[in-house]
C-alpha cells in the first residue's frame, strides 16, 4: 500500500534529479537526511519523526514519482508536501495524484489527509495479531516491527503516541546508522569494523574495533568474541531470501568506552596487514 504522485515537466528536463535535490537541500527549513542510488535517480528523504520516509526517483523521461509507503508519519507526509511545493514553484512541474488528476495548489493538509489512510497503524495491529512481528522495509535494511513491544505498548495508557515515538525513534537510528564496509586482508579473511556507534555490519572474521584502521588505536577481535561481548548490544535483521543477515549494532555509551576497550584488548588478535 502507497500514496504516489506523479511530477511532470512541461519540457525537456535540462537538470538532473540529483541538482534538484542539492537546490531543494539549500532551501528547505530543516534538516532532512538523504540517501540515494549510485545512479542517482532513487533518493529518499528522511527526518527526525520520519517512519517510511519519503522515496523520490525517476520512471520516465520528465517526470519524477514521489512515494509515501504504508505506516508512514506526519514528518514524511511534510517532506512529501515541502518537495512537491518546491518543485511546482521552482521547476513549474504539474503535479498529479494516482487517478491521473491534476492536483492544483496542493496543501499539506490534503497530503495528510491522503496519508492518513496508509498511516497503517490498524493495519500494523491486524497484522501483529497473527504474525509475531511485521516487516517494513526502508531503504537498504528492513525496519522490524515486533508483536511482543507493540503489546507491551498497547497496554499502557499513552498508546498509540509511545508506539509510535518508539518506532519514529528506531527508524532514525536504523536509517543514520553507519554501514560498515568489508575489506578481505591478505590471508583472505573478511574484516569489518566498529567504533562504539550505531552500525549495520555483515558477520565476518575479524572486526576491528576502536576508532579506524588509519589510526593506532585499533584492535582485531574475532567475531564470536566480538559479538558474545556484554558491551555490544544488537538486534539480528534478515535481509531476505538467500541474502542472510546483517546486525544492528547499537552505540555504546561513552562511560564505558574504558572498559569496553580492555575487554576487546584482551581478546585482540594479532595480525600483520602487510
Amino acid at each position: 500500500m502507497s500514496l504516489e504522485y506523479t511530477a511532470k515537466f512541461g519540457v525537456v528536463k535540462a537538470f538532473s534529479l540529483k541538482a534538484i535535490v542539492e537546490n531543494w537541500n539549500r532551501k528547505i527549513p530543516y534538516d532532512v537526511l538523504s540517501k540515494c542510488t549510485d545512479d542517482e535517480e532513487n533518493f529518499m528523504f528522511f527526518a527526525k519523526g520520519s517512519i517510511r520516509g519519503c522515496r523520490v526517483y525517476t520512471e520516465q523521461k520528465n517526470e519524477l514519482t514521489i512515494k509515501l509507503n504504508i505506516y508512514a508519519s506526519q514528518k514524511d507526509a511534510e517532506i512529501a508536501y515541502m518537495f512537491l511545493d518546491f518543485i511546482s514553484n521552482e521547476y513549474s512541474a504539474k503535479i498529479f495524484g494516482e487517478n491521473g488528476e491534476l492536483k492544483a495548489g496542493i496543501t499539506p493538509e490534503e497530503i495528510m489527509a491522503e496519508s492518513s489512510v496508509i498511516s497503517g497503524l490498524d493495519f500494523l495491529g491486524a497484522m501483529l495479531s497473527r504474525e509475531d512481528h511485521m516487516v517494513l522495509p526502508q531503504w537498504d535494511v528492513p525496519l522490524f516491527v515486533y508483536k511482543s513491544k507493540y503489546e507491551e505498548m498497547k497496554r499502557s495508557g499513552n498508546f498509540p503516541d509511545n508506539f509510535n515515538q518508539y518506532i519514529q525513534e528506531k527508524a532514525l537510528k536504523l536509517f543514520q546508522a553507519r554501514r560498515a564496509k568489508q575489506i578481505q586482508i591478505p590471508d583472505g579473511r573478511l574484516i569489518s569494523t566498529w567504533s562504539f556507534d550505531d552500525t549495520i555490519v555483515l558477520p565476518c572474521d575479524l572486526i576491528v574495533v576502536g576508532t579506524d584502521v588509519e589510526s593506532e588505536d585499533y584492535l582485531f577481535v574475532k567475531w564470536d568474541d566480538f559479538i558474545r561481548s556484554e558491551f555490544v548490544s544488537y538486534e539480528v535483521i534478515p535481509l531476505g531470501k538467500d541474502a542472510g543477515d546483517c546486525y544492528f549494532i547499537s552505540e555504546l555509551d561513552d562511560s564505558l568506552f574504558d572498559q569496553a576497550f580492555e575487554y576487546f584488548d584482551k581478546h585482540r588478535v594479532p595480525i600483520d596487514l602487510t
